[in-house]
């Protein structure tokens, strides 16, 4: 039975073409460039099965936009793809939030694809946070962010310029725009990002940990398995 979806709110998903080499490049460090590639393919898959179980409407934007084929082979034809737009990954996130706005949307998150603990409960907690702010945030332990959203008239540029985002400071700068723009932002939970051997270590070792085997988290859980990590 095909889903009837809120046409109030959107979803946008970032995701870089899975390109060995490309995507989680500090993790490729220690893991190796094709296992880095199968892990980012399994965090982005168990991301979409959560947005699949959801009643709301997907974007997806990717980078770069040469890899159209692959992101076709790897997502499907129907898989609803827009090419991010912009210099650096703050002129890309704004451009992708305003393009979206513009379709009529009342609210719009935008989250990455690295994080595989990102579910429907986390995306449904930031929208209930917009009935009540102009803006959310979700915090990264690493001091980024991975989730970001507006009521859509109140996307401001500020929020995603001048920020170096590879430091530990990009989520203190963001706050800092939002405070000098006079706008409040909600927050919620911190995650923990996925970047180094240790990281991928802990969140294996708390899946190893869980007395039930979650039908979540399936495709991560199978390449951690092939990995002897779990």
């Amino acid at each position: 039975m095909m889903k009837t979806l809120d046409q109030s709110k959107c979803l946008i998903l970032f995701v870089k073409a899975p390109v060995p080499g490309a995507v989680k490049t500090r993790l490729a460090e220690d893991l190796g460039v094709y296992p880095s590639v199968r892990l980012y393919r399994a965090f982005a898959a168990d991301i979409l099965a959560a947005i699949n179980r959801m009643n709301i409407n997907l974007r997806i934007f990717y980078h770069p936009a040469k890899h159209l084929r692959l992101m076709r082979e790897w997502l499907g034809e129907n898989a609803p793809l827009f090419v991010q737009q912009g210099a650096d990954l703050g002129e890309r996130m704004h451009n992708a939030l305003c393009c979206t706005a513009a379709e009529g949307f009342r609210s719009v998150v935008l989250i990455g694809s690295d994080i595989p603990d990102l579910n429907e409960q986390i995306i449904n907690s930031a929208f209930s946070a917009l009935a009540e702010h102009p803006a959310v945030i979700g915090p990264a332990m690493d001091g980024g962010y991975y989730l970001i959203g507006f009521r859509s008239r109140f996307i401001f540029s500020e929020a995603f310029t001048g920020i170096d985002w590879g430091s530990p400071a990009v989520l203190e700068k963001t706050l800092q725009r939002f405070r000098e723009k006079g706008r409040e932002v909600s927050a919620l939970s911190a995650l923990r990002d996925i970047d180094t051997r240790q990281d991928l270590q802990a969140f294996a070792a708390d899946m190893s940990d869980e007395a039930v085997l979650s039908p979540v988290l399936q495709n991560t859980r199978a390449v951690l398995l092939q990995m002897g990590m779990i």
